[in-house]
């Protein structure tokens, strides 16, 4: 407890140049533009449970966990309260932190190298977005779950199960535990007596399946065919590898830490970020075969790194390849591998080195606890200095564009600024671009007042015709029942082409579909109708 207690001050502490921060990016998704979590009423409380609810459909994931944490903040804080809202995130990463010490010591990994590994996972700067971006509590949620899940479950299995369907309620990604669960029960098994309890294994197997069914539903709204990493599938495949390996180098010296990460993809076969990671997992690979053969306990560890890794590898792309959060579900399993492999390669050294070796070898673990308490002051020091980049959306932008000048957030800066100076030409490259790279919003270029000059320009009103063929391509023709929300998205982009009989029918097309925004959907109804009135009276008296 007083572990748990020092972790959570210090994360106050690296949080604290952010804590009154504003409502950022998915904030707005996910919170702000959310009426179900705007407090917890029975009927949004019944909406974020239905599996294939309107809620699920707007939020492209059935995370319900999630959403009702972030509802009871709202009853709580409101949409005022910024501090509150972040200390939140900061008290459970804090508590996480302790969680995974425990879950360390539930190894053989002595006391001092778990705080440490604990510590670690703390301070580490890769983690400062989970901690200062009020959405990533969902992270944090599914995470801590994930862990209790494994850290129970050898006295409460029962316990355990719960836990782990929770975990996956929160972000399915916690679907990690299972294969460390299953790695586990295998090296239970390789002991005489051991009780591998593989009933237990099936029934996760059949929460994850049970969870997956709804979420994959929900995830597949936001597919979109032009999100790939290359055309080349052998391209795309190296990319993955080297995507590994920048992780790796994030993980050990929080190198590579960034919003909106873009890295470029492995077009070479002597790109050195894949020759890196092809190295790596080889010898990861090899390790985990070793102890997995050997039942021992550190497979788990990189198994869970593995599991961590695989549904973030973009074998399914997404527009930002990496991201610091994503390692927060990778880290813990670095961690521990680590640990065991190093105490494992210092016993090697005892046991086979001569004498000379194995008078130096009891000084190394002091020495590698030393060097640790050096990392550790170095990461707070980092960490607490990069929290300020999450104060606003516009600071995540700029941090971004340090690092990825050519990247989607630096495009839009670029356009922005140059709408501001009068640059057309130049503004209209850069959005260009952006949509290249993967902007999808035509709201927000239409609703920029920055731009309400440039929406008058031949050349950006091509860019917005771009963006709104695109919608309806892609929202005019899936087979799901949309929501609310895409029939006015589908709308918007009727109003663009300039088809307003076809933007006023979607329109009632989206007030026969459940969902919270009716009242907003008829004041826009009635817009487009004036506006059409309108049309049809001018062409009435041009005719005339």
């Amino acid at each position: 407890m007083l572990l748990a207690a020092g972790f959570v001050a210090v994360s106050l502490l690296l949080a604290w140049p952010a804590i009154d921060g504003e409502f950022l990016s998915d904030d707005y998704f996910y919170i702000v533009g959310n009426p179900y979590v705007h407090g917890l009423s029975w009927a949004n409380v019944r909406e974020l449970l239905d599996p294939w609810g309107t809620a699920a459909r707007q939020t492209l994931n059935y995370a319900p966990v999630h959403l009702l944490a972030h509802a009871l903040e709202w009853e709580l804080f409101g949409d005022e309260n910024m501090r509150a809202w972040r200390a939140v995130n900061a008290v459970a990463h804090g508590l996480a932190s302790a969680l995974l010490v425990l879950f360390l010591l539930r190894s053989s990994i002595p006391a001092r190298a778990a705080v440490l590994g604990g510590a670690f996972f703390l301070v580490h700067p890769a983690n400062v977005e989970v901690l200062a971006w009020i959405f990533q509590l969902k992270t944090i949620l599914s995470l801590s779950l994930a862990l209790g899940a494994l850290v129970v479950h050898p006295k409460r299995p029962a316990l355990a199960a719960v836990l782990f369907a929770l975990a996956l309620l929160a972000k399915i990604t916690a679907v990690f535990a299972l294969p460390v669960l299953a790695v586990q029960a295998w090296s239970r098994s390789r002991v005489p007596d051991g009780s591998p309890r593989w009933g237990w294994v099936a029934i996760w197997c059949a929460i994850f399946a049970l969870v997956a069914v709804p979420e994959m539903g929900a995830f597949q709204r936001q597919a979109d065919a032009r999100l790939i990493i290359h055309e080349d599938p052998l391209v795309h495949a190296r990319s993955i590898v080297a995507f590994a390996a920048r992780y790796l180098a994030m993980a050990a010296t929080s190198y590579g830490v960034s919003n909106f990460q873009e890295p470029p993809p492995a077009v070479s076969w002597l790109d050195p970020w894949w020759l890196a990671g092809l190295a790596a997992l080889v010898l990861l690979g090899w390790r985990t075969g070793v102890t997995l053969r050997r039942g021992e306990e550190e497979a788990a560890f990189w198994v869970l790194a593995a599991a961590g890794f695989a549904p973030v590898s973009q074998i399914f792309p997404f527009v930002y390849p990496m991201a610091d959060r994503y390692l927060y579900g990778i880290l813990p399993g670095l961690i521990g591998g680590t640990i065991l492999a190093g105490r494992a390669g210092l016993a090697w050294v005892e046991a086979a080195g001569g004498e000379p070796l194995r008078r130096i070898a009891p000084n190394v673990p002091r020495a590698a606890a030393t060097a640790a308490c050096v990392l550790l002051l170095v990461f707070a020091g980092r960490s607490h200095a990069r929290a300020p980049v999450f104060r606003s959306s516009l600071a995540m932008m700029k941090d971004a564009a340090l690092h990825y000048p050519e990247g989607l957030q630096a495009q839009l800066l670029k356009g922005q600024a140059s709408a501001r100076m009068g640059d057309t030409e130049a503004a209209v490259r850069a959005f260009q671009r952006a949509v290249d790279l993967g902007l999808a919003d035509l709201a927000a270029l239409l609703n920029n007042p920055e731009l309400a000059a440039l929406r008058t320009q031949p050349a950006f009103q091509e860019v917005l015709l771009d963006l709104a063929r695109r919608d309806v391509e892609r929202l005019g023709q899936q087979q799901r029942p949309p929501t609310q929300a895409e029939l006015r998205q589908l709308s918007l982009a009727y109003v663009v082409l300039g088809d307003l009989p076809e933007a006023i029918l979607t329109l009632e097309r989206a007030l026969e579909v459940e969902g919270p925004r009716d009242a907003t959907i008829r004041d826009e109804l009635e817009g487009l109708r004036r506006r059409q009135a309108v049309r049809g009276a001018d062409a009435g008296s041009g005719g005339g």
